[in-house]
C-alpha cells in the first residue's frame, strides 16, 4: 500500500477490491483506530465510508473534505452507521453544529456501534459536560461489554487518574490488561507504565519494555517516547533513546518534541543546539505543549538566538 500512486488507489476504489487492505491501511495510519476493523465488513455502505475516511484524512489521495462528507452521507443514506459517526467526527473536529454531531452519534449508538458510543463518551467527559457524565460512562462500558479496545483503554485511563470516577487502580489495570490482548498499543504503552512504575502491579521492568517494543510495533508515538525516556534515565541505550525520539517526532509526538529540544538545549547526549531546541519547541507548541511554551520562554526572556521579549 505504501507505493501505490493516488491513481492507483482510486482504481482500487473503483474496482472494489482488497477492501481489507484498505481498512488495515487506514488503521496503519491512525492506530488509535484498531477497532475499526470489527465493524467494517465488505459491503457497499462501508466500503463507500472508508473511501470517505480516505479523503477526509488525505491518505494516499489528495485531502478532499467535501468529497468525504459526500461519500458519509451517500453512505449514511444507506444507514450505515460508521459513516453516521465518521460525519459526527468531522462535525465536532470543525466546531460544527454540536447538536447535529450528536444526533449522528446518538443515531449510531442506536445501532449498537460502539466507536459511537466511545467518542460521544469522550466529548461528554473531555467538554466537562457535567450532566452528562453519568451517560458518558456508561457508554464506555457499554462499549467494553461489546469489547472495543479504545473504550477499555479510555475508560481504564480515568480510572487511574479518578477523572469523573471514583480512583481504581486495580480497575484501570484491569481494562489495560483486557484491551492489550486485543493489540491496543495505547493500552500497552499505559500497562507498561503500570509496571514500570510499579501502578497496581509488582514492578517488571523487563515486561515493560516488552509491552513498550510491542506497542512500537503498530507505530505507537507514544510507546516510542516512553521508552526513550526509559533509555535515557537508566544511561543505557543513549542512542537509541535519540533515534526513538526522533521517530515519535516524525508521528508528530509533542512530548518528543519537547524533550528532544531540551536535549538540545542542554546539550544532553546530543551536540548543544539553540536552533535545533527552538525549532522544536515550536513544533511542540504549535500542537498545544504547554511545557514547550515554558521551555520556549526561556529564549526569550534572555534573548537567546530570538528576539528578547520579557
Amino acid at each position: 500500500m505504501d507505493n501505490l500512486t493516488e491513481a492507483q488507489l482510486l482504481e482500487l476504489f473503483e474496482g472494489k477490491s482488497n477492501f481489507d487492505d484498505l481498512v488495515d491501511y487506514y488503521i496503519l495510519q491512525y492506530p488509535q483506530c484498531i477497532d475499526s476493523k470489527l465493524f467494517f465488513e465488505e459491503n457497499e455502505s462501508n466500503y463507500i465510508t472508508i473511501q470517505g475516511i480516505y479523503y477526509y484524512f488525505g491518505i494516499i489521495v489528495k485531502k478532499n473534505i467535501s468529497k468525504a462528507i459526500e461519500l458519509y452521507q451517500k453512505a449514511i443514506d444507506l444507514n450505515n452507521s460508521n459513516a453516521m459517526n465518521s460525519l459526527a467526527y468531522y462535525y465536532i473536529d470543525n466546531n460544527s453544529t454540536e447538536q447535529d454531531a450528536i444526533e449522528l452519534y446518538q443515531r449510531a449508538i442506536n445501532l449498537d456501534n460502539t466507536m459511537a458510543m466511545n467518542n460521544l463518551a469522550f466529548y461528554y467527559i473531555n467538554n466537562n459536560i457535567e450532566q452528562n457524565i453519568n451517560y458518558a460512562i456508561e457508554l464506555f462500558e457499554r462499549a467494553v461489554e461489546l469489547n472495543n479496545s479504545i473504550a477499555m483503554n479510555n475508560l481504564g485511563t480515568y480510572y487511574a487518574n479518578g477523572n469523573n470516577v471514583k480512583q481504581n487502580i486495580s480497575k484501570a489495570v484491569e481494562l489495560f490488561k483486557k484491551a492489550t490482548e486485543l493489540n491496543n498499543s495505547f493500552a500497552m504503552t499505559n500497562l507498561a507504565i503500570c509496571y514500570k512504575n510499579r501502578y497496581g502491579v509488582d514492578q517488571d521492568i523487563d515486561y515493560a519494555i516488552e509491552l513498550y517494543e510491542r506497542a512500537i510495533n503498530l507505530n505507537n508515538s507514544g510507546a516510542m517516547y516512553h521508552l526513550a525516556l526509559h533509555y535515557e534515565s537508566s544511561e543505557q541505550d543513549i542512542d537509541d533513546a535519540i533515534k526513538l525520539y526522533e521517530r515519535a517526532i516524525n508521528l508528530n509526538n509533542s512530548n518528543a518534541m519537547n524533550k528532544l529540544a531540551l536535549c538540545y538545549k542542554n546539550g544532553t547526549n546530543v551536540k548543544q543546539d539553540d536552533l535545533k531546541a527552538i525549532e522544536l519547541f515550536e513544533r511542540a507548541i504549535e500542537l498545544d505543549n504547554t511545557t514547550a511554551m515554558t521551555n520556549l520562554a526561556y529564549y526569550y526572556k534572555n534573548g537567546v538566538n530570538v528576539k528578547q521579549d520579557i
